[in-house]
């Protein structure tokens, strides 16, 4: 059964590798036994990045401990404190199963996808807190951050023109 297990997260890795508009990708540790409100998660964030929209997605990962079916987080932007992106992820479904996929024993990842942040020009750290009423949160283990370019749209007339077709 390890062995299979191994055998899967080897190949999401691979699978996660070969996304080529990821621009910013890290995880940090909430700590030994859970996330505690007044632990601030922080994501330095590369120079390259600039003033522009990114596609966000929001990596948590967690243990059959965690006692709720969803994640409320806030996302700040230390210098510009009216700059607050909050989200709600739903960790399991209605029935109370994990939506996420097992790392390993009782763990589960799971990435709630295609949020949108856009950073602004001097945004070079960004923070991450949770919003539950619990102050300590058992069961969460990592919580990640990538952030990649948004797909080039598709201009369907350019397309038909070099198709042949007249528009």
């Amino acid at each position: 059964m390890k062995r299979v297990i191994t055998i899967c997260c080897l190949v999401a890795g691979l699978c996660t590798a070969c996304q080529t508009d990821t621009l910013y990708h890290q995880y940090r540790s909430t700590g030994p036994y859970g996330w505690d409100s007044s632990d601030t998660l922080e994501f330095r964030l590369p120079s390259a990045l600039c003033k522009n929209r990114y596609r966000l997605d929001i990596g948590i990962r967690h243990t059959e401990c965690y006692p709720y079916r969803d994640l409320w987080i806030s996302i700040l932007h230390p210098d510009r404190p009216q700059a607050v992106d909050t989200i709600h992820i739903w960790l399991a479904d209605s029935a109370g199963h994990w939506q996420g996929h097992g790392l390993s024993g009782s763990s589960c990842q799971y990435v709630s996808g295609e949020h949108s942040l856009v950073l602004a020009a001097n945004d070079s750290v960004l923070r991450i807190v949770h919003l539950m009423s619990r102050k300590h949160l058992p069961g969460l283990t990592d919580v990640g951050l990538r952030l990649s370019a948004f797909p080039s749209r598709v201009d369907s007339q350019k397309d038909k023109q070099q198709d042949g077709e007249t528009p």
